[in-house]
């Protein structure tokens, strides 16, 4: 390379003698005219290099990332899985996998062992049969056909006998069915759960009720005959007094008198407290379905029915005008409120005149009427005391009763789907509270 010394270029040259001819020629080209394609395609090829290793480094970094979280992934479900497992076996539940097309299930270790079998046992639709009680296998199969064509999905409680030992175990079957575009069962997964000590312990509690259903019933139709058989001699008591009042009473002394005064008062006692045990035992049996009872005419009626004991007294009954309409019978229904309204009306204080005030509020599928008075109160140790039959609280004398007008009230509120509480306060009032359901 030669350097020009009139224009200063760097040039690479070349010589060549000419010995014949007596000249020399000489070739020279531009350093930068002969390097120019040369670093373009050096700055080419560098630029293709650094544009793939930023390409490598992205692809690197991205499979890196999607590596990371496959495998976060596949340890997710390694532990979903592990707890998945661990609730079942704590819950005694075991799964199966049947593929419906080549007639082939699998099944969790808690299944094998609730069906008594082991990993040699036939896993076809057969080989579950052969594991259903003899008396259900029919039943099963047309079960088995119907979830083929779609019908349902698999839910049924069902007995087996195990195959170890042959015991008689009641299941319970859960399954859903998968199938292809043409609707055709390809697949179903379920679960298999022990329900024996459930069924076991439902059959035991039906016959309990059922006991106690006949038992009650025995209860209310002796109570209902002996009310009827007492009666009659205490009528006869009475009227046998009175008889003799009539025919010797002249010739009897005040103390005499005051002992037949004394037999009759206790025979007539006798009769109401047979009356309201009938009155008690009847609650309940009213053949006729329950209809709608507008509250408003059941408080008018007992008002009625209540007036001369509501002038003598002297007592204010005050009645919301918005009483609500509920379900149940309208006999029943006068009977609760009217033991409630002459309870407030016997129990009034000697200090004011009686009070009471009937109003109601909405409840989420009922109401609660509240019975309200201002009269002696009750001690809160006794709110569950007052509603126990034949329980009384006072027994002076200014206050008559049997002790069966709260039980009534409670027994009536109970067959209606609802209840009755109390609250009070000594020496200022009482309220009774009744939550029914309401007519929609």
């Amino acid at each position: 390379m030669r350097v020009s010394p009139i224009d200063g270029v760097e040039r690479i040259t070349s010589f060549k003698r000419l010995d014949h001819f007596g000249v020399v020629l000489v070739a020279a080209v531009p350093v930068e005219s002969a390097l120019a394609s040369w670093r373009q395609r050096t700055l080419q090829m560098a630029v293709l290099i650094a544009l793939g290793g930023v390409v490598l480094t992205i692809l690197y970094a991205v499979l890196l990332r999607r590596s990371r979280e496959r495998q976060r992934s596949a340890a997710i479900i390694s532990e979903s899985r592990s707890l998945l497992l661990e609730v079942q076996a704590v819950a005694h539940l075991g799964y199966y996998v049947y593929d419906m097309v080549a007639d082939r299930w699998d099944s969790s270790e808690i299944l094998d062992m609730i069906f008594g079998i082991d990993s040699g046992y036939r896993r076809d639709a057969l080989g579950w049969l052969d594991l259903v009680a003899p008396d259900q296998k029919a039943e099963m199969t047309l079960y088995l056909e119907e979830i083929v064509v779609g019908l349902h999905d698999f839910d049924k409680e069902y007995r087996i006998c195990r195959n170890a030992d042959g015991v008689e175990r009641w299941v319970a079957g859960l399954g859903k069915v998968e199938r292809d575009e043409k609707g055709r069962a390809i697949r179903m997964i379920g679960t298999v759960r022990d329900v024996t000590e459930k069924i076991r312990s439902q059959d035991e509690l039906s016959k309990k009720a059922e006991e106690l259903a006949r038992s009650n019933a025995d209860l209310e139709q002796f109570a209902y005959v002996a009310s009827h058989d007492l009666r009659e001699p205490l009528r006869m008591v009475a009227s046998y007094m009175r008889l003799l009042e009539l025919r010797y009473g002249g010739g009897l002394n005040a103390e005499a008198h005051e002992f037949i005064a004394f037999a009759r008062e206790g025979a007539f006692r006798m009769d109401k407290l047979v009356l309201d045990l009938l009155a008690y035992s009847r609650i309940g049996r009213i053949p006729d379905e329950p209809g709608q009872v507008q509250l408003t005419d059941v408080i008018d009626y007992v008002r009625h029915q209540l007036a001369n004991r509501i002038s003598e007294t002297g007592a204010e009954l005050l009645v919301d005008s918005a009483l609500p309409t509920v379900s149940g019978h309208v006999e029943e229904l006068i009977r609760l409120f009217q033991n409630l309204i002459d309870n407030a009306i016997k129990y009034r204080s000697p200090d004011r005149s009686p009070v009471i005030r009937v109003s109601a509020c909405s409840t989420e599928g009922g109401s609660i009427i509240r019975v309200a008075d201002n009269g002696i109160g009750i001690d809160p140790e006794y709110f569950e005391r007052i509603f126990v039959i034949f329980q009384r609280l006072h027994r002076h004398p200014g206050y008559e009763g049997t002790g069966i007008g709260l039980a009534i009230c409670k027994k009536i509120a109970e067959q209606h789907g609802g209840r009755i509480w109390v609250e009070s306060v000594p020496g200022e009032g009482t309220t009774f509270n009744v939550a029914l359901k309401s007519v929609k």
